[in-house]
Order: C-alpha cells, then sequence, then structure tokens
C-alpha cells in the first residue's frame, strides 16, 4: 500500500515536469511559426516593385552626404532673442523665409529656431487675450521663457548622410534641421528641408519606373479623410487657432460644396501681419487674401488628383517647390491632401525598418 502511494507521489512530482517540456515546445514552434510567416512577409513585400524601389531610395540617400545640398552661397538670417516679437514679424516677411535660428547674444550660442509656427501661436496668445500691444515690448526670450521653450538647437554636421538627416526630420517631427559647421559650432552653414532631399531624389533618379506609376490613391499616400478645412467667411484669428492647434502649415478654403476656393497658408501668416493691422484678426479670410503683398503676380491654386502617379506628384511638388498639394475631383471638389512631410516621411518610415 505505501508502495503504490510513493509510485503515484512520483507520478505527481513528474507531471508537472512533463507539462513544462511540453510547452516548451508548443511555444517553441510558435514561435518558429511566426518567424516563418514575417519572413514570407517580408518575401512578399521584397517582390512588390514599389516596395523594392522605395528601399533603392532609402539606399540611395544612405550614399550621399548632407554637404552636397549646401549651395556655394547661401543666405542665412539669424534672429537675436533680445529682439521684439513685432519686428520679429516683419524680418521674416521681408526676408520671406519661414525660420530662422534663434541666437543667444549674452551667451554666444544658438538655442533654438523661429519659425512661421512661432508666429501663429504668439497671434492666438496675444489676441486672444487682448494683449496685442505688448508685442512691440515682448522680446523673443521673454516669450520663450514664458513658453517654457527648451534652448537647445538640434542640427546636424554636413558628413550627416541625406538618410539620417530625414530619418531625424521624421522622427523629431521636425520641417527643417540647420548643418552646423563642426569646427565651429556657432556656425550655420545651412538650413536643410524636406524640399531640398526631395529635389536631389527627383533630379538624380529616374523616376520614370513602373513602380512609381502607381496613383497616390493605391499607395495610399494622401490624406483624404478628417480633412482639416475652412469657410471664405471664417475671421483669421479662428483659422490661427486651427493652424495652432492641428499644428499645420496651411488649410485650404472651401465653399458649402466643399468646392475648393483657397488656401491659406504660411506666406499669407506673414503677408498678413506686415500688410495689416494686428488688431484686425477678425477680417475674414477671403478679404485677408485678397489684399496679398504681390496682386499683380499671376496666383495659382495647386492641385492633383488621387489617380495622378506617384512620381508626377514628385516631380510637381519638387519643381513648384509647395508644401503641399490638394486634391480634387472633376468639379473641384476637394477630395485630399498630398503633403510633402508626408510623402517623405511614406517611404524613410518604411526603409529604416530594413
Amino acid at each position: 500500500m505505501s508502495q503504490q502511494k510513493e509510485k503515484k507521489k512520483t507520478k505527481l512530482r513528474e507531471k508537472p515536469e512533463y507539462n513544462k517540456k511540453k510547452s516548451e515546445t508548443i511555444l517553441e514552434k510558435q514561435t518558429e511559426e511566426k518567424k516563418k510567416d514575417k519572413e514570407k512577409k517580408e518575401q512578399e513585400k521584397e517582390k512588390d516593385p514599389f516596395q523594392q524601389m522605395r528601399h533603392n531610395i532609402g539606399d540611395f540617400l544612405r550614399l550621399h552626404r548632407c554637404y552636397t545640398l549646401i549651395p556655394l552661397s547661401a543666405k542665412i538670417v539669424v534672429i537675436d532673442t533680445k529682439l521684439p516679437l513685432k519686428h520679429t514679424f516683419q524680418a521674416l516677411a521681408e526676408h520671406q523665409f519661414q525660420s530662422v535660428p534663434l541666437w543667444d547674444s549674452q551667451n554666444h550660442r544658438y538655442v533654438g529656431m523661429y519659425t512661421v509656427t512661432d508666429v501663429v501661436d504668439v497671434l492666438c496668445h496675444y489676441y486672444t487675450n487682448n494683449k496685442i500691444d505688448q508685442l512691440g515690448e515682448t522680446t523673443v526670450e521673454d516669450w520663450r521663457g514664458f513658453r517654457k521653450i527648451p534652448e537647445r538647437i538640434v542640427g546636424i554636421n554636413p558628413e550627416t548622410t541625406m538618410f539620417d538627416a530625414l530619418t531625424k526630420l521624421s522622427q523629431k517631427k521636425f520641417h527643417r534641421l540647420p548643418v552646423i559647421d563642426p569646427q565651429s559650432p556657432s556656425t550655420i552653414l545651412y538650413v536643410i528641408k524636406h524640399l531640398h532631399l526631395l529635389r536631389f531624389v527627383v533630379k538624380s533618379l529616374e523616376l520614370s519606373h513602373e513602380a512609381l506609376q502607381k496613383s497616390i490613391r493605391e499607395i495610399g499616400v494622401a490624406r483624404t479623410s478628417n480633412l482639416i478645412t475652412t469657410t471664405p467667411q471664417t475671421p483669421v484669428i479662428d483659422v490661427l487657432k486651427i493652424i495652432s492647434e492641428k499644428r499645420i502649415s496651411g488649410i485650404p478654403i472651401v465653399d458649402k460644396n466643399f468646392k475648393l476656393i483657397d488656401r491659406y497658408s504660411r506666406s499669407d501668416i506673414t503677408d498678413f501681419v506686415v500688410t495689416h493691422n494686428l488688431k484686425d484678426l477678425t477680417l475674414p479670410v477671403s478679404e485677408a487674401i485678397m489684399k496679398r503683398r504681390n496682386p499683380e503676380e499671376e496666383y495659382i491654386l495647386h492641385t492633383c488628383h488621387l489617380d495622378d502617379s506617384y512620381a508626377d506628384v514628385l516631380i510637381k511638388i519638387a519643381e513648384l517647390g509647395i508644401s503641399r498639394l490638394f486634391c480634387v475631383d472633376e468639379d473641384y471638389r476637394l477630395t485630399g491632401v498630398v503633403s510633402l512631410t508626408d510623402i517623405m516621411n511614406f517611404f524613410v518610415l518604411e526603409t529604416e525598418k530594413k
């Protein structure tokens, strides 16, 4: 009787060990199956000519360094942090820049970038709080201190590969990167943007490849849902609040039938601050755009169609030097937006996983 009990105890002790081994075997099998499934998906992905072309573009950018993008003669405008905010608006508008490095003359160092986005944030804050008259007294340093903006500048050096620069732009959600002289940290050689990288790709590569003839609808690079729009009657201040809240560079203006009428973008914002009294921010956006600084210049609203090829859209954005294309249908109704940032992020986020 005692021997039988002992045998049962032995079996009970052995059973957990057996189950553990069985569990490990099942886990190993599942892991192996997942690995095979992942490899299969990767193989299928590699067979897709478009995905392969994206990898090729990524590899191409890895071979070239950012010093290639720096022109022999480049204009760099720098703003001192002691400058009143109102004067910074005029500086951006006068030089037609959308961003400039910020220089702390007291500590002899760069502390960040000042952009049209900052202008929008400043206008929204001071107008909403009835302090628009203080813009002539409040300095950039005061504003950055109030907003607790870190005093640092994120840049790259001339030897950084174009792929790494594009990856940093994507990961940091930046629109520009200053190229800093490694021998002289107080010298900014150039400011690289997505457009510079795209133009290099368009100029250097053959984009007639069949893989790039897929439509932007098929590829899914255009934003076609939850489109952010405004109407002609919307006050400028409300448009600025949308731009500030959504962190976008511009917004399409549509009528009640969603037909595209115009757009309000960063260049319009810098135009407004030099052509209007800043207390006129309640002006309808339709009236504001009628008073653009260069009304004699022919104004063209650049558009595309969702069935246009990826290659054609790349070339169009590069040649026009614009940051977005609005997609419209045959009745000129807005159907989507293709941004330069989304296009560049679209292939860099894929290729960096390679």
